[in-house]
């Protein structure tokens, strides 16, 4: 879940800097250094499994970003979800957008989750925040490369894909880049495979970024570039997810 500091603490600064008084800021570098690892003295704790409401949502739900889910979400969407148990040190759940069986409302496929995965970043004024790194989608509908992703409102090309295993099951490793004239230059890359009925689909940016995005141009999410991004680090993330009962 997404925290910030207290309002105060992100005024502080900017009234010390109207009074010429100097501020010690507890987060090294400039505003929107990208760390390695998390600073534990000033970042909340990191958070691996998603966060489950104590209601119940709606059968034909649709929800925007959100940090928590409801706690029978695997009923709403017809199956169990999958979550990553082996993420890097850095990186924690930020939260999900999701589609249910029943929902009509288009633009989606359905049923559909997809969460996020973000690492913290300073922000000016002391702040910090989250930016999505990694992103993982789940359905039991058919599922591409490309679907949902789009690039400078674009639908990227997809470059290339190869054979690959993942967790011993089947897969592809994809890339996508944006089209030519697009600057700046991006490149998604990602894994997708099946087990059972479900479809799922791990991605990161090697550089630029792309939206999570409905067909009509509604933006959900968006993942930034990841310095970690490489098809190494996909395989081994996507190794550890296995399914989740907790918000079931």
């Amino acid at each position: 879940m997404c925290q910030r500091m207290p309002f105060w603490c992100l005024l502080l600064p900017l009234l010390l800097a109207l009074l010429g008084v100097t501020a010690c800021s507890p987060f090294p570098g400039p505003p929107g250094t990208l760390h390695a690892t998390p600073l534990a003295a000033a970042f909340p704790a990191r958070i691996v499994l998603p966060p489950c409401l104590a209601g119940d949502g709606l059968p034909d739900a649709a929800q925007g970003f959100t940090p928590d889910i409801p706690k029978n979400m695997g009923r709403l969407l017809g199956f169990e979800l999958y979550v990553p148990t082996g993420l890097p040190a850095d990186v924690t759940w930020n939260g999900a957008v999701f589609f249910t069986r029943a929902w009509r409302g288009g633009g989606v496929i359905t049923p559909l989750f997809h969460a996020a995965y973000g690492v913290w970043v300073t922000r000016p004024y002391n702040a910090y925040g989250l930016e999505d790194v990694v992103a993982l989608d789940e359905t039991t509908s058919e599922l591409s490369p490309t679907a949902h992703v789009a690039i400078g409102a674009q639908s990227p090309r997809l470059a290339r894909q190869t054979p690959v295993s993942v967790a011993g099951k089947p897969g592809v490793f994809f890339e996508l880049q944006a089209s030519p004239a697009y600057v700046p230059p991006t490149q998604v890359i990602g894994l997708l495979w099946k087990d059972g009925a479900v479809t799922l689909r791990l991605t990161a940016v090697t550089v630029g970024s792309y939206a999570f995005a409905a067909s009509d141009g509604v933006v959900f999410d968006q993942v930034q570039a990841w310095r970690a991004a490489n098809e190494h680090a996909l395989v081994d993330i996507a190794s550890s997810i296995g399914r989740y009962a907790g918000c079931g």
